[in-house]
């Protein structure tokens, strides 16, 4: 019997730039699911337009569409996924915040943005991840960056990437 693997791009903070949505593409290749966790969020539509796999997103607070909402939780594989920008949780000041709603209400995996700073962890069972921005990046490296989940039979293998010059 073969391993059933399920491939998920991340991005998030990409303000509306086209070249670094389709180079973020090119880096990830074909996905079996996108997310986008805000600022830009639209930006969404140009992967829709390439491919026919379920994307989804979260406004941001440069977002000003009432298109998308404002968090959103989604079961993949039997594992419950909660995105959100961040803002809302104060991430850029504390981890507290989300990881208290992480434990209240049973999350595996939780994606955020908004800090513009790559950061992947695991606490207990539960993996937090901001895949950076692909636009704007701040922290160590300043190069922008997008997140990769791969999930093999109820197994999380998330990586951060960094994104060619």
């Amino acid at each position: 019997m073969s391993e059933k693997i399920t491939k998920i791009g991340v991005l998030s903070d990409s303000h509306r730039n086209a070249h670094m949505i389709m180079r973020t593409m090119d880096t990830l290749g074909e996905m079996d699911y996108w997310f986008h966790l805000g600022d830009g969020v639209k930006d969404l539509e140009i992967i829709e337009t390439l491919y026919e796999v379920p994307c989804y997103g979260v406004r941001g607070n440069c977002d000003f569409s009432d298109q998308y909402p404002d968090k959103h939780e989604i079961e993949i594989d039997g594992l419950k996924i909660f995105l959100t920008h961040g803002h809302f949780y104060n991430v850029r000041n504390t981890k507290r915040e989300i990881e208290k709603l992480a434990k209240d209400n049973d999350y595996d995996i939780v994606l955020f943005g908004h800090t513009h700073i790559p950061e992947l962890y695991a606490s207990g069972k539960r993996v937090y991840m901001n895949p950076g921005s692909i636009t704007y990046p701040k922290g160590e490296s300043k190069k922008p960056t997008c997140g990769y989940i791969e999930l093999r039979d109820g197994e999380i293998f998330p990586k951060l990437l960094l994104l060619d010059d």
